[in-house]
């Protein structure tokens, strides 16, 4: 499954967990934050994950993103939101979805190439056509005298 994410969406998602690690950073200084930041974190990371399932980015086909998500929350929850990680989240899951539009691309430019490669007959019309660029030679065509069977060509 391919990502339904642009990039105007993948900076829209920056702005707003960057707003949502400030909010909850300076949440923090106030004793009524703490008990909203409880809440608050596993309310964030249910939202991401579903965003990004919902928008094409696996998550259960791609663990290592849900470990970072899940990483995110255990880290601010251990260090009481002094570092915040949703941000870093969304960077890495961008960095990773990138990679994986990469390799997918790279793999249907391989296919294209080799259904474009034209295998033509060796024989038309009666005639021998050149070898194609599809044959190989496999050794000498004549070893001692003898042929070797299909001339020594081998088709992929």
């Amino acid at each position: 499954m391919s990502s339904k994410i642009g990039k105007g969406e993948w900076k829209l998602a920056y702005a707003v967990t960057g707003f949502i690690d400030i909010a909850q950073w300076v949440l923090d200084f106030f004793a009524v934050g703490l008990i909203i930041n409880e809440f608050l974190d596993p309310a964030v990371g249910v939202i991401l994950a579903a965003y990004f399932q919902l928008r094409g980015v696996s998550l259960i086909s791609q663990p290592k993103r849900l470990i970072s998500l899940l990483g995110s929350y255990l880290g601010e929850a251990f260090t009481d939101s002094i570092a915040p990680a949703w941000i870093v989240d969304i960077w890495y899951i961008h960095r990773t979805v990138k990679q994986e539009e990469a390799e997918s691309a790279a793999q249907q430019e391989q296919e294209a190439v080799l259904e474009s490669s034209v295998r033509q007959p060796l024989y038309k019309d009666g005639a021998r056509s050149p070898v194609s660029q599809t044959a190989e030679l496999a050794g000498p065509a004549v070893v001692d005298g003898v042929r070797a069977p299909g001339g020594g060509l081998l088709v992929n």
